[in-house]
């Protein structure tokens, strides 16, 4: 394989535009997101467990166990987690509305909890889950707010989406998508994510 230089850019809040989209392998929590975050990553064979969409001035739409709610990146960098942000590369400003306003509409709606359990068990049990449409987990929020504008951003329906969907696609559609910056990816975690 070949050897990539993994170099963290300036990493910056206000290096981001809206729209941003920020895949996470996150750290911290209470006992209950740990086990949610093992189970992300185990069940998608991922490296990443999270996702969210940068909204303006340093704040990123996101869904949380608490629900789809606006906080500040800085939680994220604070944290030390780990961060790969993708940028579509031929946004349209009307593109962008759409998806800001997509995402925006979805605050304050809660976790979809039940669509992640089925989404874990069905890895294990083979169970179909079913959308619910007044209910979001982070890698859906993404696929919905991106398909109000047209804009793919996975090969799966978005109830069916885990954060490692979202990389492994914006890797194979390098010529929409870039990687254009990430914090704390080790050797190791970098030759899985690159690789």
């Amino acid at each position: 394989m070949e050897k990539y230089i993994y170099k963290q850019l300036s990493f910056k809040p206000e290096d981001f535009f809206p729209g941003d989209i920020g895949l996470v392998r996150g750290r911290g929590g209470n006992i209950f997101e740990k086990f949610i975050r093992f189970g992300i990553r185990k069940f998608t064979n991922g490296v990443c467990n999270h996702a969210f969409i940068m909204s303006s001035k340093g704040k990123v739409i996101e869904a949380t166990t608490s629900g789809v709610v606006k906080t500040s990146l800085k939680k994220y960098i604070n944290n030390k987690d780990g961060i790969l942000m993708f940028r579509y590369k031929n946004i349209k400003p009307h593109q962008l509305s759409l998806i800001m306003a997509a995402a925006e509409g979805r605050l304050g709606r809660r976790y979809d909890f039940k669509s992640v359990i089925a989404f874990l068990l069905r890895s294990l049990f083979h169970i179909e889950q079913k959308d619910d449409v007044y209910a979001n987990f982070c890698s859906e929020l993404i696929v919905e707010s991106y398909a109000v504008a047209g804009i793919k951003t996975s090969d799966k329906p978005a109830y069916k989406t885990s954060p490692a969907d979202l990389r492994r696609y914006f890797f194979k559609h390098k010529r929409a998508w870039k990687l254009i910056d990430w914090q704390n990816i080790g050797q190791t975690l970098a030759d899985q994510i690159f690789s």
